[in-house]
């Protein structure tokens, strides 16, 4: 498992990554009083990333969680944003898909942080060896990569193409074939690192993880059984709990950010003959991937994928 917000060695400098922060989100699951708990955990999260010595800083794109966020989200990401050596990627979330709506994104070109906002046109470094590029409607990565030959790109994509057709996927064959050495990617939440060839990608995951799914550390949302949340309940007061169990019977005190139950699933079935000799899903994932001539990096992401929807 790779680190969430990694800090990354480039060029002889360090980079310090914010992943998706998806500030003003709104946490519908919750209570107003867990909501307005998670927001401060947000912004206090990110504060901590600004504040991590490094020489440059650069927020992978989703600094806000839709088009239109309230006021005083955007004023406080304009004054935590203010310096001279942290960038910001536009991401899908942040991007109005109307020339006509300007989203709160769009607001920050008349802030002082606005030459460090990336759109279309990237953003070079060590004399074109580094490009930040934002995600965009209108240009595909090769498209903002024309004439240009990084050698590291910074980015927000998707790393597969979900059957959508979409042009905003990683052409993984198109930039290993360019020399490009490495890529560092926002857009899913959970951190990942992996290997196309001789090209490097990584995920620096979102700023904190916000479902199940996204947590497999579980830094904010665990997943125990009853026995193990008596033994010390004080531990988990600032999280998401889920029980796996029958019920929620005795628990009625216990205090946490939001606690649900997992109830175990049973399969009945007559007649069912299974052989498996020491499989597991992975295994099976990519002996399958291997033989229908699938590279190592979409069989990585179909394993993280099914992984997810286990954890969720």
């Amino acid at each position: 498992m790779f680190e969430r917000n990694p800090k990354i060695k480039l060029f002889g400098d360090d980079w310090q990554f914010i992943g998706d922060p998806h500030m003003g989100r709104q946490f519908s699951q919750v209570s107003p009083q867990t909501q307005k708990a998670l927001a401060i955990k947000q912004f206090e999260k990110f504060k901590e990333l600004m504040q991590v010595p490094a020489k440059y800083r650069c927020v992978v794109g989703d600094l806000f969680d839709k088009p239109h966020v309230p006021e005083w989200v955007i004023m406080q990401m304009i004054e935590l944003l203010d310096s001279p050596n942290t960038w910001v990627l536009r991401g899908n979330h942040d991007e109005s898909k109307s020339d006509l709506d300007k989203s709160s994104f769009d607001l920050l070109q008349h802030t002082p942080i606005a030459s460090r906002c990336v759109r279309e046109e990237p953003m070079l470094f060590y004399d074109g060896k580094l490009a930040l590029c934002g995600w965009s409607f209108k240009k595909t990565l090769l498209e903002q990569l024309e004439g240009l030959r990084p050698e590291v790109i910074v980015t927000h994509l998707d790393r597969l193409d979900y059957g959508s057709g979409s042009q905003n996927v990683i052409p993984f064959t198109e930039l290993e074939a360019r020399g490009v050495k490495r890529v560092i990617n926002g857009h899913e939440h959970k951190p990942y690192q992996g290997w196309y060839g001789s090209l490097e990608y990584i995920g620096t995951g979102s700023l904190l993880p916000y479902t199940h799914a996204e947590d497999p550390e579980q830094q904010l949302f665990i997943t125990l059984t009853k026995q193990q949340l008596l033994e010390d309940p004080e531990k988990y007061s600032e999280h998401f709990v889920r029980v796996l169990g029958e019920d929620l019977s005795g628990l009625e005190d216990f205090k946490c950010l939001a606690l649900q139950l997992k109830k175990p699933q049973t399969i009945e079935a007559q007649d069912l003959v299974l052989e498996v000799a020491n499989y597991s899903t992975n295994s099976l994932l990519r002996e399958i991937g291997l033989a229908r001539g699938l590279p190592e990096h979409r069989i990585v992401a179909l394993q993280d994928m099914i992984e997810e929807a286990n954890n969720d």
